[in-house]
């Protein structure tokens, strides 16, 4: 058996007509469901508990920051670079 040398891809092969056809696929990182539940759940709840308040004790910018938060987690996860927003950078 030889070593697959993929250099970071997944290869698909298929049966089309007469010929065989590949498609290559970028590798894709995987996030454990143990992980984003531990870092996401905090930051949801927080978000629900906003919604059920009133207009009148609602607080935006609390809403703005945790959708922040959430942007940041999602980002560390794919390893992209914060995305830009047009929100204002917040120290965490």
């Amino acid at each position: 058996m030889g070593k697959l040398h993929t250099y970071g891809s997944n290869c698909e092969r298929r049966e089309v007509g007469t010929g065989t056809k590949y498609r290559l696929f970028r590798e894709a990182k995987k996030v454990g469901t143990d992980e984003m539940v531990e870092k996401l759940r905090p930051l949801i709840e927080k978000l629900m508990a906003e919604g059920k308040k009133n207009m009148a004790t609602m607080s935006p910018p609390t809403v703005l920051y945790l959708a922040g938060m959430i942007q940041k987690q999602i980002d560390e996860w794919s390893g992209k670079p914060e995305t830009e927003t047009g929100l204002r950078k917040v120290a965490f």
